[in-house]
């Protein structure tokens, strides 16, 4: 009898060695791979269908001139480490952003970037404002004429675009000295969704490298006036505005 017993000891020792290679090693290698590396080229259609996005094309000028035009940005361009996962800018068209909605968070400002980068997190903040603030949902329609899209788009561009943030664009760095949009969108309309895409146009001011040292801030803003300038002149003579891609003067 001791001689089954030890075979049933045997058979019991043998089985949770199987079982814990088929159920912390075996799925959890695959289940990751599905998620994080299968799944996002389909969530990224997802995304822009059922989320709301803001769509940036933009133009990116140094001090020599327009280097790159009519890009369509990718949140990947502000950190390629950090934010590769991201295909879109979530953007919230019918509530008002106020910093006030982040006060009592204690986020830092990659946390609240995240925001509006992470769908799950996306619909969590609206979920919380609603619940803390009471909000009532509105049309569209009012809210452009509240000013809502307009000033969510300043909000968002301040976030991710102020003065000394980084664009990483063709294996190359560059700082941002600033940005200028004109002030409009264009609502674009998703089938079946009540909510739009919002799309903007900007055009970039940027320095070569990590860093912007006050005189390299001086020389891009002083050229800038001056393009400006020299534009509103052509404008007002009716003169087509120059380019200058590449063309200015160092």
């Amino acid at each position: 009898m001791s001689q089954p017993q030890n075979i049933k000891q045997t058979q019991y020792q043998n089985i949770p060695q199987a079982q814990p290679i088929t159920q912390t090693q075996g799925l959890p290698q695959a289940q990751p791979i599905t998620q994080t590396q299968g799944l996002p080229q389909a969530q990224v259609v997802k995304q822009i269908k059922s989320n709301n996005v803001l769509k940036i094309i933009f133009n990116l000028s140094t001090i020599r001139g327009e280097i790159i035009s009519n890009m369509e940005y990718s949140p990947a361009l502000s950190n390629p480490q950090l934010y590769m996962q991201f295909p879109d800018i979530l953007f919230i068209p019918t509530i008002k952003l106020t910093k006030k909605m982040f006060a009592d968070s204690n986020l830092g400002e990659d946390d609240i970037k995240k925001i509006f980068l992470s769908v799950s997190q996306f619909d969590n903040f609206i979920s919380y404002i609603n619940e803390r603030f009471e909000i009532k949902p509105i049309s569209i329609n009012k809210a452009e004429k509240l000013g809502i899209i307009h000033s969510n788009v300043s909000f968002i561009m301040n976030l991710f675009f102020k003065k000394n943030s980084h664009l990483f664009i063709n294996d190359k760095q560059y700082t941002i000295n600033n940005y200028t949009w004109d002030n409009k969108y264009e609502l674009i309309p998703v089938a079946e969704k009540n909510v739009p895409i919002v799309k903007i146009n900007v055009d970039f001011i940027v320095h070569p490298g990590k860093q912007l040292s006050f005189i390299d801030s001086t020389r891009l803003n002083c050229q800038q006036q001056k393009n400006n300038i020299i534009a509103d002149y052509h404008k007002l003579v009716g003169l087509k505005v120059p380019t200058n891609k590449k063309t200015l003067n160092v």
